[in-house]
């Protein structure tokens, strides 16, 4: 069966276009049929760029779309993304490889008590996926009747996007702290250089500390600015970051306190939202 991504749910999937001029990429739908709340606990690509990432978390009974695309002349694209379930000790791990030179692939390892379908369309150098991740077979184990008690297990993350960051000619890693009563909303976020290594969180909710990064794409550095709505008001912390190939770095913020440190040619910041804050 054709999987029609771009019209499907009323949902902007424009993005897909751009993703398909590629020489080689990867369209990834992820659908969670099962009772529980997946959790993102780490994704990096081997292989090429992120035109959408896949997202912190899917919902029960609700699916998601994200992909990545090749970088560069006779370049192919290859990751993974790995997602935890609350009370099951075992991730669900999801790989895929469309490389410029062979045949496309991909494989899905996932504890043994579930379920996972996968289908895969490969049309030359573009392969769509759709994995689908279902309840055991004999129901869900951890439900009782009567009251039911889950048991929240946090999950590992293996940060290995940190690691890729640091090989970067310039790069920034950046860390979000919120000591603040208010939930932080991303409302914009944007690279004018450079890409991603991690995309800013969506949500900074009180009392948490969150990293993000961005690093440097050929010989221009990286810049780039996130917004953050403080949730209960109207004002709007944003902070903007410039680390150029000559030069020094330049940070601006409203609202944010920075606090930045230079390793050679990455740097660190730290951006602290206060109860302060609010009247800087």
């Amino acid at each position: 069966t054709q999987m029609n991504l771009e019209t499907e749910g009323g949902e902007d999937f424009s993005w897909i276009d751009t993703l398909r001029k590629a020489n080689c990429s990867c369209l990834l739908k992820v659908r969670n049929t099962t009772s529980n709340l997946l959790i993102r606990t780490d994704f990096a690509l081997e292989h090429g760029m992120w035109r959408k990432f896949p997202p912190e978390s899917i919902p029960p009974e609700s699916e998601t779309t994200f992909g990545s695309e090749s970088l560069g002349f006779c370049t192919g694209t290859e990751g993974f993304v790995v997602f935890a379930m609350p009370g099951v000790s075992e991730p669900f791990r999801l790989e895929w490889d469309t490389p410029f030179w062979g045949e496309p692939s991909s494989v899905a390892t996932f504890p043994d008590r579930y379920r996972v379908g996968k289908e895969e369309i490969v049309q030359f150098k573009q392969m769509t996926i759709e994995f689908s991740i279902h309840d055991p077979y004999d129901g869900d184990y951890r439900h009782n009747e009567g009251e039911v008690k889950l048991v929240v297990e946090t999950p590992i993350v293996y940060e290995t996007w940190k690691f890729l960051l640091k090989q970067a000619m310039q790069g920034i890693l950046m860390t979000i702290s919120n000591t603040s009563s208010h939930t932080l909303q991303l409302i914009s976020n944007t690279t004018h250089h450079g890409v991603w290594s991690l995309a800013p969180p969506t949500t900074v909710l009180p009392g948490t500390v969150l990293d993000f990064g961005a690093e440097s794409y050929g010989l221009r550095g990286t810049s780039g600015e996130v917004a953050y709505l403080v949730e209960g008001t109207e004002a709007v912390a944003t902070f903007t970051w410039k680390i150029p190939v000559l030069g020094s770095p330049e940070y601006s913020s409203k609202m944010f306190s920075v606090s930045p440190k230079l390793l050679g040619a990455q740097c660190e910041v730290e951006l602290k939202f206060s109860p302060e804050s609010l009247n800087a």
